[in-house]
């Protein structure tokens, strides 16, 4: 699935030579359909969102955090994002529970949140790997950086479609150019 390219010299003048790595094309689809899916793709009006401002392209999706927490419970999971299959393993998983501290009239009371699951490990076979994965109510985050050079991100938006969370999931490729102004002095 991924494969060491060649070192080459960091585009920043960086003296040090780095692996980057090269995704194979997956053979899959963005984001298939199973019986307990991850993300579901959704049609949205991407020009809507904020997102569109800073990338070239994303995928707009709908989260199972279910979907997630039951499939990565033995502290591993296929990840199908932007058409691309990641096999995570994770070493770590953290689960909190928050709590609000509220005021009435009778004096103040905790209120318990819902569970919060906090995931931590990398891409299998790719040791310069991380991911990073947040899975709450209606929501799940994350990061996963391959080498030095490629991460993919999942994060959420304001917006809802059918009373879910819409999510937007985009790469590090994705990024449009930054355009600078320069301005004289006064």
């Amino acid at each position: 699935m991924y494969r060491p390219e060649f070192p080459i010299m960091s585009p920043i003048t960086d003296p040090v030579p780095r692996i980057f790595y090269r995704l194979e094309p997956s053979g899959y689809e963005k984001y298939p359909s199973r019986e307990d899916p991850v993300f579901e793709e959704v049609e949205f009006d991407k020009d809507s969102l904020h997102f569109s401002e800073i990338f070239n392209d994303f995928d707009t999706v709908t989260v199972s955090p279910e979907a997630f927490q039951k499939a990565a419970a033995d502290g591993a999971i296929k990840l199908y994002l932007r058409g691309q299959v990641f096999e995570l393993e994770f070493d770590k998983v953290e689960t909190s529970i928050p709590k609000t501290i509220m005021e009435n009239e009778n004096g103040f009371y905790t209120v318990e949140g819902a569970p919060i699951s906090n995931y931590r490990g990398k891409v299998a076979g790719i040791e310069d790997s991380r991911a990073l994965i947040t899975s709450g109510e209606n929501v799940l985050l994350g990061n996963i950086d391959i080498g030095y050079t490629t991460s993919y991100c999942i994060e959420q938006t304001n917006q809802t479609l059918n009373g879910k969370v819409v999510h937007v999931i985009y790469s590090s490729a994705d990024y449009k150019l930054r355009k600078f102004t320069e301005y004289n002095e006064l």
